[in-house]
């Protein structure tokens, strides 16, 4: 819970924006969701919660767990500065440029983008359960 309050503030610097990125993504992966494959509960998320409630707008979940997979794609791109073909394909989802030069703005795209996601998926949830 602690390192989830980073998620509330600004940032001004590129370490501060890692910092958030690492702190999302971590939040992101921890999702306990039944499963091995993939190795991302995140990535499990969709099929589990078709598995649960046959009504789900699985479209919209699909919409919003691909959303939240991008930030994981950024993340790892910032803490492991190996080049990889999607990392622009990201950039461009989140509505950022690539590569960031100004932190602040690609951190609240960010957050904005991972707000909209989870609150996606809450609607989902919601609009399926009997």
């Amino acid at each position: 819970m602690d390192r989830s309050s980073l998620l509330a503030l600004d940032v001004d610097d590129e370490a501060a924006y890692n910092s958030g990125l690492v702190v999302l993504t971590d939040i992101l992966r921890d999702f306990k969701v039944p499963g091995r494959t993939p190795g991302s509960g995140l990535l499990r998320l969709e099929e589990h919660l078709a598995d649960k409630l046959p009504a789900l707008d699985r479209d919209a979940v699909h919409q919003a767990v691909q959303l939240l997979d991008q930030i994981r794609v950024i993340r790892n791109s910032a803490v492991h500065p190996k080049p990889r073909p999607e990392l622009a394909d990201a950039h461009h989802t989140l509505g950022l440029h690539f590569p960031v030069r100004d932190f602040t703005a690609a951190w609240d795209s960010v957050r904005a983008h991972a707000e909209q996601a989870v609150s996606n998926l809450q609607e989902a949830i919601q609009s399926a359960r009997p």
